[in-house]
């Protein structure tokens, strides 16, 4: 379930960068949902839990949610918890790592990737 969100949010997010479907009012909602109610409110230890709130499945009761990096351009704290907890030698890293730098995600990896890469943000899209 983890991978199949965390795929969805990258498309839902090229919708909104390139101005389809999706506005600032979704993307919005979408950070509240990762940030609000599924995160566990801890930077140094964060953990997630699932969408619907629900027990996790036992294969993975310790990873249940995820932090959804597709988000990480448009919430200072989503970035603040991926930048305290993201491993890049982890399994995770080496799915997050190139995808975040594929897709432009300025200031994200900034402690990690050594070139910075330009993209949109609320503050330069066509919806700001």
């Amino acid at each position: 379930m983890a991978a199949t969100t965390t795929f969805d949010l990258g498309g839902i997010v090229d919708g909104f960068e390139h101005g389809l479907v999706f506005g600032k009012p979704e993307i919005e909602r979408l950070i509240a949902t990762n940030r609000d109610f599924m995160w566990n409110q801890d930077v140094a230890h964060a953990k997630f839990k699932r969408i619907d709130g629900e027990e996790p499945d036992t294969r993975w009761k310790d990873s249940p949610g995820v932090l959804w990096f597709a988000l990480l351009p448009y919430d200072a704290k989503l970035r603040e918890i991926f930048e305290a907890n993201h491993r890049p030698d982890s399994w995770g890293g080496l799915v997050e790592t190139p995808i975040v730098r594929r897709h432009g995600r300025r200031e994200v990896l900034k402690t990690i990737v050594a070139a910075s890469v330009s993209g949109p943000s609320f503050s330069d899209h066509a919806y700001a």
